[in-house]
């Protein structure tokens, strides 16, 4: 056999080798990030439960509306004014709790938490 000959077909194998493990990594990779987001959305609709039973179905519909419209316009401005999450947060939670008094800190937390989080995976599935 041709010294150059094994060279080339060792190099191959080499570069099938490489292309193959990136490939099953790459995969492994997306699939990790399919199983984070349902775990994420599994969390979103148990927190969305325990709140409907809290606070009843029409009542917490009707709320979480204004909660989030609440909460997409705190976005959109940190957006346009560069705040951090920390800021965005605070933000959005001390306009919940003026205008619903009757929901406790935790509730908002988990509105605007639930909230946020259907944002992400939205944005994150486009």
């Amino acid at each position: 056999m041709d010294k150059n000959y094994v060279i080339s077909y060792g190099i191959y194998f080499l570069i099938t080798a490489v292309l193959g493990y990136a490939t099953a990594i790459f995969k492994k990779m997306k699939d990790d990030k399919k199983s984070f987001y349902n775990k994420q959305m599994d969390l979103i609709n148990a927190q969305q439960e325990a709140l409907k039973a809290k606070v009843g179905e029409e009542e917490y519909n009707r709320t979480k509306q204004e909660v989030q419209d609440i909460i997409y316009k705190i976005e959109q401005l940190g957006k346009e004014l560069a705040w951090d999450a920390v800021t965005k947060h605070a933000k959005a939670a001390e306009e919940v709790a003026s205008k619903y008094t009757g929901l406790s800190d935790e509730d908002i937390y988990n509105i605007i938490k639930t909230t946020v989080g259907m944002m992400n995976s939205k944005g994150s599935n486009t």
